[in-house]
């Protein structure tokens, strides 16, 4: 909860998200296979849509309160985000609103992402991400690379769960992903391209628009090519 606006600091989320499920729409390993092969799959109604709504509000209300601090307070509250003209990432608290969709989400996904990072994973990251209209596309990127390590030398995974808090429609400028580009062969061909927003490489490559319904999940592991929409 927000004690103050002038002060109000999101609090830290716990470093280890325990993680356990009774109801999945597709089997664990299905979900954990279709990740490891594509690098990044769908748990289509991860959470209630009651549950999105509400922690949708909880977001709007929160930025509205960040956006009237001046600059140097706003500076902590949001996350680095690729062209954040009209897009924004703001951290989270860990409000009552929030929790109840990290629970719903950790229930529905937990054996799949236990599959794909370990039981003791950490929660490195809660945020909302947010775009108006005007916002333009991001650049092709992936959120960590191979760069600097060993071919022999095991690196640890990140993956990244989007939650949709409303439909999210291809006009909307959803993200889109590159399959099976989050592996050490895709990125090193993508090394040698010329620094480009939209490598030519990855033009020639399927790509996929992620359309969800309020409450579905995209997992993606955090080397794939994506971006922002506009």
């Amino acid at each position: 909860t927000v004690a103050g606006t002038r002060t109000w600091k999101p609090t830290r989320p716990p470093l280890v998200l325990r993680l356990r499920t009774t109801y999945m729409e597709a089997p664990a390993s299905s979900l954990s296979a279709t990740l490891e092969r594509d690098g990044f799959a769908y748990g289509r109604g991860a959470a209630l849509a009651a549950s999105c709504e509400r922690l949708r509000a909880h977001a709007d209300e929160a930025l509205a309160r960040v956006l009237d601090l001046d600059l140097d307070a706003q500076h902590d509250l949001f996350g680095e985000i690729r062209t954040p003209l009209y897009r924004r990432d703001l951290k989270l608290s860990l409000a009552p609103a929030v929790t109840q969709v990290l629970c719903e989400v950790a229930q529905a996904l937990g054996e799949s992402l236990q599959a794909a990072v370990g039981a003791a994973a950490n929660l490195c990251e809660l945020s909302v991400i947010s775009s108006d209209p005007g916002a333009e596309a991001q650049p092709t990127h992936c959120d960590t690379s191979y760069q600097g390590a060993a071919a022999d030398v095991a690196i640890g995974r990140l993956v990244s769960v989007f939650v949709a808090l409303q439909d999210i429609t291809a006009e909307m400028g959803p993200t889109q992903v590159w399959p099976r580009t989050h592996g050490r062969e895709e990125h090193s061909l993508l090394s040698l391209q010329p620094k480009s927003d939209f490598p030519a490489v990855l033009r020639d490559r399927p790509t996929e628009l992620a359309l969800l319904r309020t409450g579905d999940a995209l997992l993606m592991d955090s080397r794939l090519w994506h971006r922002g929409g506009a």
